[in-house]
Order: C-alpha cells, then sequence, then structure tokens
C-alpha cells in the first residue's frame, strides 16, 4: 500500500484516503508525531476502520499482516479498564483511550477526531501509538528539559556567588595575616571552605555545560597512567594496581581531558571505597564495534541494590561531602566520546566499566 504525505506534516504517514486532502494533524496526534512513528486510520462515524497505512498495520494486525475494513475500532483495540472506566458507547470526539490490540498484544495509544475542517457528521482520523515509545520519548524530552533548566539555574548561581566568595576569600586572608597567621585562629577554615564552594560550582558548570569532545587516538595505558599519576600522592590505606605498560590492549578514540576526568573520579572513587586493595584492568571491549574497556574494582563493603538504581542520577550522593554530580557527569563524558560508563558488579565491591570506542564508530549512539 503506498503511504500519502500530508502537506504540513511531511514526517508522518497518511492512510491513502487523504491524498487530495490537505490535513493538519490532530492537536492530541501533533505532539507524538514529532517524536515517534505514528500510525494512522480512518474510520466511519461508527468507529468501523475504512483504511489505514502500513504503521497502524503493523500495530493492530501485525508486520507480516493486512488490515480488514469494515472491524470497528474498538474491537482492534479494546478499552483497557485499569487505566480508566470504559465508555458504554462511542464518546464524543475527539477522545483518548489506552488499549490492547486484539491480535498483536501491544499496549498503544489510540486517539480519534475529525478529519480538520470536516463537518461533525464527517469522516474521523484515528492514530496509534506504542505506549512504551511515547513514554520513553517523553521522558527522553522531560531529561533534555531539566537539564535545560539546571543549566540556566546553575549559570545564574554561578555569576551571583563568585564575586561575594572572592571577597569573602579576599578578606578573610588579610584579616589572618593581621593577626599573624595564628594556627588557631578561627579565620583559618575559612579559604578551605570557599574552595570547597569554588568546587561545587565548577562541578555544577561542568555538568550543566560540558566541553565539546576532541577526539583523538590515545593508547590505553596513557590514558590510565595519566590518571594515575594524578592521585600518586594521595593518602590513602589502598593498593592500587595498574596494568603495565605492555599492554596490548586497544587505543581509544577520546578527549584526553574527558577520559582523565572520567578515570580519576572512578578511581578516586574506588580508593576512598577500598578495605585494601583497587584494581585497574584493560582489554579489549565486547562491543558491536572496536573499543577500549576500562574496569575499575575494589574491595570496598559495594553497592546496595537501591543505590545501584540511582548513583548515576544528578545531585544523588551517600557520602556527607559528596556532591552528586561526578559519577553524572563521568558517564555523560563517556557518552559525548560515543561509549558509556556502567556499574558491572555492586558487591562485593564495586566494578565500574568504561567502554570507549577505538574507531570513529560509536559504541553507544551516535557522533
Amino acid at each position: 500500500m503506498d503511504n500519502a504525505q500530508p502537506k504540513n506534516a511531511s514526517a508522518t504517514p497518511v492512510p491513502p484516503h487523504f491524498e487530495n486532502t490537505t490535513l493538519t494533524p490532530v492537536p492530541q496526534a501533533e505532539s507524538l508525531a514529532s517524536m515517534i512513528n505514528v500510525g494512522w486510520l480512518t474510520l466511519d462515524e461508527s468507529g468501523c476502520v475504512i483504511d489505514c497505512d502500513a504503521t497502524a498495520s503493523s500495530l493492530l494486525y501485525g508486520p507480516q499482516a493486512h488490515h480488514r475494513s469494515g472491524v470497528l475500532l474498538k474491537t482492534l483495540v479494546p478499552h483497557d479498564s485499569s487505566t480508566s472506566e470504559a465508555p458504554a458507547t462511542f464518546p464524543p470526539v475527539p477522545f483518548t483511550y489506552a488499549g490492547v490490540a486484539t491480535h498483536t498484544a501491544i499496549n498503544l495509544l489510540v486517539n480519534v477526531a475529525y478529519l480538520p475542517g470536516a463537518h461533525a457528521q464527517g469522516p474521523l482520523v484515528a492514530s496509534v501509538t506504542f505506549i512504551n515509545d511515547y513514554l520513553a520519548n517523553s521522558h527522553a524530552r522531560a531529561r533534555v528539559q531539566l537539564r535545560s533548566t539546571v543549566e540556566s539555574i546553575v549559570a545564574g548561581f554561578a555569576h551571583e556567588v563568585r564575586n561575594p566568595l572572592a571577597a569573602i576569600l579576599s578578606l578573610t586572608e588579610a584579616a589572618i595575616q593581621e593577626v599573624g597567621g595564628t594556627p588557631h585562629s578561627a579565620l583559618v577554615p575559612i579559604p578551605g571552605l570557599v574552595q570547597r564552594v569554588e568546587s561545587l560550582i565548577k562541578q555544577s558548570l561542568a555538568y550543566s555545560r560540558p566541553r565539546p569532545p576532541m577526539r583523538l587516538l590515545h593508547p590505553a595505558t596513557f590514558l590510565v597512567e595519566r590518571a594515575t599519576s594524578l592521585l600518586r600522592h594521595r593518602d590513602t590505606p589502598a593498593t592500587l594496581h595498574a596494568p603495565g605498560a605492555d599492554s596490548t590492549a586497544p587505543p581509544a578514540m577520546v578527549d584526553l581531558l574527558h577520559a582523565e576526568q572520567i578515570l580519576v573520579h572512578l578511581i578516586e572513587n574506588a580508593l576512598d571505597a577500598a578495605r585494601t586493595w583497587v584494581r585497574i584492568t584493560i582489554g579489549p571491549g565486547r562491543t558491536h564495534a572496536p573499543s577500549l574497556c576500562i574496569e575499575v574494582s575494589d574491595d570496598g563493603p559495594g553497592v546496595t541494590s537501591e543505590t545501584a538504581g540511582r548513583i548515576f542520577q544528578p545531585f544523588f550522593t551517600t557520602r556527607a561531602q559528596g556532591t552528586g554530580l561526578g559519577l553524572a557527569i563521568a558517564r555523560d563524558l563517556a557518552r559525548m566520546n560515543g561509549g558509556d560508563l556502567r556499574l558491572k558488579s555492586a558487591s562485593p565491591g564495586a566494578t565500574f566499566q568504561v567502554l570507549l570506542p577505538s574507531t570513529l564508530v560509536p559504541v553507544r549512539g551516535r557522533w
């Protein structure tokens, strides 16, 4: 069956019944059509199917089946009584309801309205959408909006706070000099507290406005050595085991500073949690495209099941001095470089796995 395209919505397929009709998608379906593929049907005034496009046919009958005209829509997609009370008769148009397709058992969101410009007794147009797709895309849009909101809030906060912080630091340092830098002075902790606030601001800005990656090919051992060298003088009882320089692990096509930030944060977290050791291993990733896999493990208490489900959420932390942004930033940076960051094992101990592409083909998503 050939699909005609509506003049005002070229990306949305419409049944051939509308070929000579100027059509704008009904308001309730327009937001869906802009996010995902929507199946379209035409109905008569009693709610029987006249025609449908390939997407609707696949959702209602299966990918290899063909639709049958004259069947009631409510027979093809019975109302899901768990979501709301089913109407006794064909409800007033327009209306929307959730149901399960009789032939495919797919959860669908159904929207029915009059063809724009038609009179109240004219032909009806219906859209059918896979509910899981709709919810997933709605959640994705909400996350993008939240990220944009956080960026605006953080940028405004940083602008307003940094100048007073600089003044506080300057006045405190002058006051400490006047009292001779007495170690027991109540002023002494203030510069450190100011630096902590500045660090929180920087991390928040890094999360809300990450720098676009500049990807180059780097040896795996070089990336690990660069990160561990920054932590060489860190005071910790745990022993850090890193791979040798003769490793045959593949390289990574990654932004050097992004890789450093990812690894430093994971290693720092592991050193904080470890009882006696932290181990870094490198090797090829088990992905559809060539990739480098870096794993950071520790012998600490591990991660609870409740924490594991929230560990990458921004501002979620289990530490009194934590910001809750480190892992969120690290995963974002890995994904910006075509890779990913995962919690591979939560107990005993914890193992985080970083996947980074070795070629121009991303491991996750698209460039």
